[in-house]
């Protein structure tokens, strides 16, 4: 009896004193994004994924379903509607906002795909930020733990890479922060681009924010170096008011303690940081928009009565490579196929300013190269192999890859690392038998090459040579670093095979090696139930469910499309260009002559067309078959190529009528009006529109001072019309001159 008031004791202390964890509903106003753009965009990094064009310049409210965590100290709030993010988090005993919590649902033209908005923590995997997820409904759970503690899981398969990432937001009273558990699965298999940020927001506003980031060095995302935290022109960048200068920041800090940064906002006598264990994030960034009203203007465009933001992001390396970061130190990694990564990360509430002046009284500096050593011949072998390497590591570059490739093995024909990078290139490609064949030259040189050796075994598996693969799988599992990919590649051909019980001894293997593994887990259900021990399955299944509550759990090889005729052709074309095999795609295509009956095909295949007069017949075709504003957007931009300018500017005048706010096609006719020599018309109309911005660029400012220029009104062309989707800049920043 008194275990059973002992029991009913806990279980009311549990409900009573424990974190809540609960599902409601806000109402926000919310500005909309359009359709996504229906023909494949197979030449674009965010391929398998479409494009968002449009965003609204009007709001609706609407209810978005929050999952709120509270504690006795912090209340946090997350919207599995846009990207699973966290969308805010509270200080209750001082009544701020230690995470930004923006109150409209602003989208714009941010992320890889198009729509994004500001504020919270937004989880970004794959290739670059923002995902193309970004803002999209994602999978979610609750769950209250035993320990009185309550979490929120949201994830997904990325589509791009294959892998699959799984955010635990965990919530605990008596805590002052929240943590957030990362699991991210590389179930492609192949190396992938390793890309992985926290992406948070905080208010600028609580005073002169400051940046407690430890370190020496700031590093761009073209990798070159430079000193942190006052720059060679005196500015304390560590300091909000530091950088009212110049364009937007981003700045990743290097050689001090990677364990931790902070924001502290000395009017609110409130801090918010971030801290990690070492070896759990190496990544600490931060990013504002420039003061001037180029950067002033996304403070209007992202948020209605929240003001201005900055983003103070952890990541797992250095920093965001893009360009030619190659030739620094800081490269793009590779996340080997079969691997689970797993850090954990707190976000807490700082509110007195000793605690900050205490954690920089312990800070360490890290000493680490910031800058390549001086004679590196980028002309030798290996330089061409990094470099080819770097570019499918960065953004599965292929072509520029396989160039590379070959230049190296132009200078070293038996270059080992090349051919491993030649066959997986092939792999990719869908070019099996090629891809053996530069194995083969590869274990040729060495037998026991892990890559090639790996490689080669995908091959045969794809050819049905299973005994070969066997054996190769074998001897790629003599390294950790592909030994659990290793497994579970014996273990699908031996399923493959009739061998079950040889598979699901395979598959335990593969979970020895990696116990967080998905294709493991995969693999081991499918090989216990194909030998009847139900009761290992359904254990299985259990720990799944338990390890990866928002996966799913599908099958291990998905069955093809069902489609024939000339949709089985086009599908091909696709598979076909998003590899990099733009002739063997228009073959197919060009095949289906005009027997499709969908504008889409249509406008696909023009853009594969080398000859005119064929891709005018395509346009021709796609805009018989459709009305979608995508069939003028192209006509118009094609007829631009050839200098048409009168036909572009019938066609998007014809466009607008049909869609008179479409941004994108207000763009191609004001082109058209400059290009004809309409000056005083092209002005007029700018005058009339109204442009939402992309990060990415495409305001028609510069087309707005050239026109002026044109008309000979040099202070005209020397104005910034917000209207027209950018604010102006500061003098040292100022374009338009001659």
């Amino acid at each position: 009896m008194n275990a059973v008031w002992v029991l009913c004791l806990s279980l009311f202390c549990f409900c009573a004193f424990g974190a809540t964890v609960s599902e409601t509903s806000i109402a926000l106003p919310t500005y909309p994004y359009g359709d996504p753009d229906p023909v494949p965009a197979t030449s674009k990094t965010y391929w398998p994924y479409a494009r968002y064009d449009r965003t609204s310049t009007t709001s609706v409210t609407q209810d978005w379903n929050a999952v709120v965590l509270e504690s006795d100290r912090l209340r946090v709030t997350a919207l599995p509607g846009v990207g699973g993010k966290v969308w805010g988090a509270v200080d209750k005993v001082t009544g701020r906002e230690f995470i930004y919590f923006n109150h409209a649902v602003k989208f714009r033209d941010v992320a890889m795909c198009g729509p994004w908005c500001s504020g919270g923590i937004e989880f970004n995997f794959g290739i670059v930020g923002h995902h193309p997820t970004t803002a999209v409904p994602l999978p979610y759970a609750v769950r209250r733990n035993e320990d009185g503690s309550v979490s929120y899981f949201a994830g997904n398969t990325e589509r791009i890479c294959g892998t699959i990432w799984q955010v635990e937001v965990r919530l605990k009273d008596g805590d002052d922060f929240f943590t957030t558990r990362t699991q991210w699965f590389n179930a492609s298999p192949l190396e992938q681009p390793y890309y992985q940020w926290m992406t948070a927001a905080y208010t600028a506003r609580g005073g002169d924010p400051e940046m407690v980031f430890p370190g020496k060095d700031w590093i761009g995302h073209d990798g070159g170096a430079h000193p942190w935290p006052v720059d060679k022109d005196g500015h304390d960048l560590s300091r909000y008011s530091g950088n009212a200068f110049g364009s937007a920041k981003s700045y990743h800090v290097v050689g001090g303690d990677e364990r931790y940064f902070a924001i502290w906002w000395p009017d609110y006598k409130l801090g918010s940081y971030h801290e990690n264990a070492w070896g759990e994030k190496y990544g600490r960034k931060i990013f504002m928009w420039a003061q001037s009203r180029a950067g002033g203007i996304w403070e209007d465009l992202l948020t209605d009565t929240d003001g201005q933001y900055i983003e103070l992001q952890s990541g797992r390396v250095f920093n965001q490579p893009q360009g030619e970061t190659y030739r620094t130190p800081f490269k793009h990694p590779t996340f080997t196929p079969g691997r689970t990564d797993v850090f954990t990360e707190r976000w807490g509430v700082v509110r007195d300013y000793a605690e900050i002046e205490a954690r920089r009284a312990k800070d360490v500096r890290v000493e680490r190269p910031v800058a390549s050593p001086e004679g590196f011949r980028w002309d030798s072998a290996y330089g061409h192999y990094l470099a080819a390497q770097q570019f499918l590591r960065g953004e599965l570059a292929i072509r520029r890859a396989k160039e590379e490739c070959e230049k190296a093995l132009a200078v070293d024909a038996c270059f080992p690392p090349a051919l491993d990078l030649m066959a997986e290139i092939a792999f990719r490609q869908e070019e099996f038998a090629a891809a053996r064949g530069f194995a083969a030259r590869a274990l040729a040189v060495d037998a026991y090459d892990v890559r090639a050796n790996y490689l080669d075994a995908l091959a045969c598996e794809k050819l049905g040579v299973r005994t070969t693969a066997l054996e190769r799988f074998g001897l790629a599992a003599y390294s950790m670093e592909f030994r659990s990919a290793a497994y579970a590649g014996m273990a699908r051909v031996s399923l493959a095979s009739g061998h079950a019980e040889e598979a699901r001894g395979l598959a335990r293997r593969c979970r020895l090696v990696n116990p967080l593994s998905v294709e493991g887990l995969r693999l081991g259900i499918a090989a216990a139930e194909a030998v009847g021990a139900m009761d290992e399955a359904r254990s299985l299944r259990a720990q799944f469910a338990a390890d990866w509550p928002v996966i799913l759990l599908a099958p291990a090889a998905e069955p093809p499309p069902a489609t024939a005729g000339w949709r089985a052709a086009f599908d091909r074309a696709v598979r076909l260009a998003s590899v990099g095999r733009d002739e063997d795609a228009l073959e197919k295509l060009s095949a289906c002559g005009t027997e499709p009956d969908d504008w889409v095909f249509y406008l696909y295949r023009a853009r594969f067309q080398k000859k005119a007069e064929l891709k005018a017949a395509d346009l021709a075709e796609a805009a018989r078959r459709g009305t979608d504003w995508r069939i003028v957007r192209d006509r118009a931009m094609f007829c631009q190529e050839r200098n048409e300018h009168a036909e572009a500017e019938r066609l998007t005048a014809e466009g607008l009528r049909r869609d008179p706010d479409n941004n994108v096609l207000q763009g191609l006719y004001a082109q058209s009006l400059y290009a004809l020599g309409k000056y005083r018309a092209c002005v007029d109309f700018l005058k009339g529109i109204h442009v939402l911005p992309s990060e990415f660029g495409g305001s028609l400012t510069e087309l707005w001072q050239k026109s002026w220029r044109e008309l000979g009104d040099r202070e005209m062309a020397e104005t910034y019309p917000e209207n027209l989707g950018s604010g102006k800049p500061y003098p040292e920043e100022l374009r338009g001159a001659d």
